[in-house]
């Protein structure tokens, strides 16, 4: 094998460790990530669940007078459906309606969990920390046998 496809081999086999070394490291920040967000919605559904409950004001006599005055008008509008109650072109079953938010609650905050994947954090950055100090290792070998190819006479 000539040398100079040997250097190319070893510069793509480094390459491509470096490359699945920043993989490995991405995914296991990714990891440390989910698991950060899980610890602080756990802490926000604990602290939720030990708050008091809050008061909910309510209406006045005028604000009750007022609303029953105002219902008694007719109107010549036709009655508003939900959603959830239409049919889309000629289904039986109407959409199931969403669930009631509780006080407070943001709509998005509810995420679906990511499954688990690759190896555990201290491995990958483990195997990531090897890989690099081979390539520095091999690197700095050729290097070396680069400057002894170049001082030698043939």
């Amino acid at each position: 094998m000539k040398r100079d496809t040997a250097k190319t081999i070893v510069g793509l086999v480094i390459i491509a460790g470096i490359v699945v070394a920043t993989f490995m490291y991405g995914n296991s920040q990714r990891q440390a990530q989910l698991k950060h967000d899980q610890e602080v919605k756990n802490q926000q559904v604990a602290k939720a669940t030990s708050s008091p409950a809050v008061a909910q004001p309510t209406a006045s006599p005028q604000q009750v007078a007022k609303a029953a005055s105002t219902s008694k008008q007719t109107t010549n509008t036709a009655p508003v459906e939900t959603p959830s109650a239409n049919s889309i072109q000629g289904s039986q079953t109407a959409a199931s309606p969403a669930p009631a938010a509780s006080p407070g609650a943001v709509a998005s905050a509810t995420t679906t969990p990511l499954p688990q994947t690759g190896p555990s954090s201290t491995l990958s950055g483990a195997a990531g920390v090897a890989v690099l100090i081979v390539s520095a290792f091999v690197w700095r070998r050729s290097k070396r046998s680069v400057l002894a190819a170049a001082r030698s006479q043939r």
